[in-house]
């Protein structure tokens, strides 16, 4: 398996791990809040945030993003029209639901999905920005490069 593919996979489980970690410590209080239904919206909350989070991961390996800018706000417009679209749905479906239904979750989950790609996404730019013997540059060797200058 090549780098990039283990890079991508690995960034894929971490994200699924932690959503999942997340889905089991919400478990007892969706069933709490709501005992004959919590558990399942809390659910379609928790796979509407890993769904797109993955399309988020796989993304990073196109060639059709210019700069890693561009691929940054490709991967905020998949995900929050993914999350966007879900909401409206719910809303239309259950307009009885309150945030305790569903729309915290879908908050919490998000956060949680926003919080892990960030990681993610600080990671894939400190391996980037690393000279090839391993040493991150400083700031002066940085605007060196940049300035043209040597």
């Amino acid at each position: 398996m090549t780098g990039v593919k283990k890079t991508t996979f690995r960034s894929v489980n971490r994200l699924t791990f932690v959503l999942v970690v997340g889905w089991i410590i919400c478990f007892w209080p969706a069933r709490m809040v709501r005992p004959e239904e919590g558990v399942k919206w809390m659910s379609v909350a928790a796979l509407s945030c890993l769904l797109p989070g993955w399309i988020v991961v796989f993304l990073e390996r196109l060639a059709i993003f210019r700069d890693d800018m561009t691929l940054m706000l490709g991967q905020i417009g998949v995900r929050f029209f993914a999350i966007l679209v879900v909401a409206l749905s719910v809303r239309l479906l259950h307009p009885e639901f309150g945030v305790v239904d569903f729309y915290g979750w879908l908050m919490g989950f998000y956060l949680l999905a926003m919080c892990v790609e960030t990681v993610l996404l600080r990671e894939k730019f400190a391996k980037s920005s690393t000279s090839p013997d391993g040493d991150v540059p400083s700031d002066s060797q940085l605007n060196k490069s940049s300035s043209g200058k040597p």
